[in-house]
């Protein structure tokens, strides 16, 4: 489940940092700590930001999962370190140094904007001669006990590296009195093989299960009276998850003011069972509850990005020229039942009855997605105040839907959508911008809606 809190107490904290390198053969500028530190802390960050978290702590106005109430998953809005890529589930903390989220100025920057803004994570780093290990143990919101190990490896000559770690949290407690079992583990290896290359990979996997989500709903015009604080999911109720990410990011300078970057990502996770549970309350304090059993859901996206940019300058003005290919290839399965009335529970005492038989299942549900995004930019600095960005990219977005024993339909959009942003840094503390941006056609939120402004 998407459920990150603030630890509230009992964290202990055991690290160690031993390097052969000695200080004074550091660079005058290199920052010499735990890799774990580099990251300061949410509130740090948020400055560049509306939203920030670093490992359980988080701040700002959004989070990862949500942006102004657009739904982030189908509005191409995740970046990894700047780079375009689709995550089926959230990505392990024991990999991260922490989740950015950009909108506004922040993000009219980006290569590739969005119009409800991006989630930008961050992977863990290695430094030079640097090894670490972190072991924190305690009790996050709801009384959840966890405990997490962390660190990272560096050769004294920073060719090699791995951080990574894991986490397990053996009794993890929701706020609507939900719990379960979560387990992960996660590494970012990386090789530095010359001054122009980096290769780095992820590896990661999560596996969890909890007792089934449940929700509230009324079956009359009036609202009905409030129930107690009881958790109203079927007593048979469950949900069992395992997701497995997976990528590789090449960084390389082949000539002087040129960048290339490759990546290429992964995401898997399959849910099976998926319970749920709806009880429809009464003003008779009684709850009707319906169980609704999913047998499979399980997503799956390959993703990838090569971009290649150019800079130069004339006078006082610096220009980059970008072009960049991009690409998704997502497969979703599902496989459900139909709803079953269990039967009607006081809601002041609930009994729940004996788990009933379930119908046949209604058969397979497949939604397959293809992407292709051509894009060329521009991006301009003069004078060092009036920044100036356009984008132009073509897409080409295909999707096939194949019901159960139904017909299956294919349909093939495609569209040249554009961004476009001005920057200008009017006095020292005040900045002025303006942005247009066409979304990619799976982002629009309402049929004939083609740009946001701001």
């Amino acid at each position: 489940m998407d459920r990150t809190a603030a630890a509230l107490a009992l964290v202990a904290t055991a690290a160690f940092a031993a390097s052969t390198a000695s200080l004074a053969r550091q660079p005058d500028d290199a920052i010499v700590l735990p890799v774990e530190t580099t990251g300061d802390n949410a509130a740090a960050r948020a400055k560049d930001a509306f939203g920030e978290r670093v490992g359980q702590e988080q701040v700002g106005l959004y989070n990862e999962s949500q942006v102004r109430g657009f739904n982030l998953a189908t509005t191409a809005s995740y970046r990894l370190e700047g780079r375009y890529f689709l995550r089926e589930y959230s990505l392990p903390d024991v990999i991260l140094d922490g989740v950015s989220v950009k909108v506004g100025v922040n993000v009219a920057r980006q290569n590739y904007p969005s119009p409800s803004g991006v989630v930008d994570y961050r992977l863990r780093k290695t430094q030079p001669g640097l090894r670490t290990l972190s072991v924190h143990t305690g009790i996050k919101e709801n009384m959840s006990v966890f405990a997490e190990a962390t660190g990272s490896y560096g050769t004294d000559d920073g060719r090699f590296g791995i951080a990574g770690g894991a986490t397990v949290t053996p009794r993890s407690r929701f706020s609507n009195l939900t719990g379960g079992y979560l387990l992960n583990a996660g590494a970012v290896p990386q090789w530095q093989p010359n001054d122009s290359v980096r290769i780095r990979a992820i590896l990661s996997g999560e596996y969890s299960t909890y007792d089934g989500d449940y929700v509230y709903v009324r079956t009359g015009q009036a609202l009905p009276p409030k129930p107690p604080r009881e958790k109203f999911a079927v007593p048979w109720a469950e949900v069992k998850r395992r997701s497995i990410n997976t990528g590789l990011l090449i960084d390389a300078d082949p000539a002087p003011d040129w960048t290339l970057t490759a990546t290429a990502f992964y995401a898997d996770t399959k849910r099976s069972p998926v319970d749920f549970t709806s009880a429809a309350l009464t003003n008779a304090r009684t709850a009707q509850i319906t169980w609704i059993h999913t047998d499979v859901l399980h997503g799956r996206t390959a993703t990838g990005e090569l971009a290649t940019e150019r800079r130069f300058t004339t006078g006082t003005a610096d220009h980059a020229l970008i072009a960049a290919v991009r690409g998704r290839h997502s497969r979703q399965l599902n496989i459900s039942r139909a709803p079953v009335f269990v039967g009607t529970v006081d809601v002041d005492d609930p009994v729940f009855p004996l788990q009933p038989a379930l119908p046949p299942a209604l058969g397979e549900l497949h939604s397959d997605v293809d992407q292709g995004i051509f894009s060329l930019g521009y991006r301009g600095d003069y004078f060092g105040r009036l920044e100036f960005k356009v984008g132009l990219h073509r897409s080409v977005y295909t999707k096939k839907v194949s019901p159960p024993g139904g017909a299956k339909t294919s349909r093939t959009t495609r569209k040249w959508l554009y961004d476009a942003s001005l920057v200008l840094a009017a006095t020292g503390k005040t900045t002025l911008f303006a942005n247009a941006v066409r979304p990619v056609p799976s982002a629009l939120p309402v049929s004939g809606s083609k740009m946001m402004f701001e």
